[in-house]
């Protein structure tokens, strides 16, 4: 019982030491599906007409040139971020299990049909297999970008923690819009109209 007692205390003594540090909290690799945090948006007012894309720092927050990342679409091209600039860019972060990314998809193709000349969607799949997404894809219609994240390191640089998880990026390449959850066509909408006059 002494024993029990005093690992106890030593337990107790490094959860008080370990959470007191000022850390930053390190992200679990496994991804939730986030369809309670509505209300987890964040947007950034636009940068003045100076400002070039190298004169802005690389990072994942708003007002941030978007890391650069190369996938392969489920086609087997190869899509890099950084050849998109000149045109502004959607990315959702998804995956075939989630459910509120599901509930998304019919409004982001909507988006897709009235915009899809101004803005670029992308849709990227996180650690799942190519057949796993071609056979969800089949018969949907769907008609805008599909990348595979097959390791999640996108996900993991873009610190995406809950999934859907959507990222406006103007045509300089600066995050504009972030949201996390499932949105409507007209926050999407509204999102990209946005980033496209940004």
């Amino acid at each position: 019982m002494k024993y029990l007692s005093i690992g106890l205390i030593l337990v107790l003594a490094f959860f008080v030491v370990a959470c007191g540090k000022n850390q930053k909290p390190t992200r679990s690799p496994d991804l939730l599906s986030d369809s309670q945090t509505s209300s987890d948006s964040q947007t950034v007012p636009s940068p003045s007409q100076e400002t070039t894309a190298t004169s802005v720092p690389i990072g994942i927050q708003m007002g941030q040139r978007a890391p650069d990342f190369t996938l392969k679409t489920i086609t087997g091209e190869s899509f890099k971020l950084s050849e998109q600039r000149g045109k502004p860019v959607f990315l959702n972060f998804w995956a075939t299990w989630c459910g509120p990314c599901r509930v998304e998809m019919p409004d982001m193709e909507k988006l897709q049909q009235a915009m899809g000349d101004r803005i670029l969607i992308v849709g990227i799949d996180i650690r799942e297999s190519l057949s796993t997404v071609q056979n969800f894809l089949r018969d949907r219609g769907f008609s805008w970008t599909f990348v595979l994240d097959s390791n999640g390191a996108v996900a993991r640089e873009y610190e995406v923690a809950a999934i859907p998880t959507s990222i406006f990026i103007d045509a300089k390449g600066v995050i504009v819009r972030k949201f996390r959850g499932t949105r409507s066509y007209a926050t999407f909408l509204e999102a990209a109209q946005q980033t496209i006059n940004n």
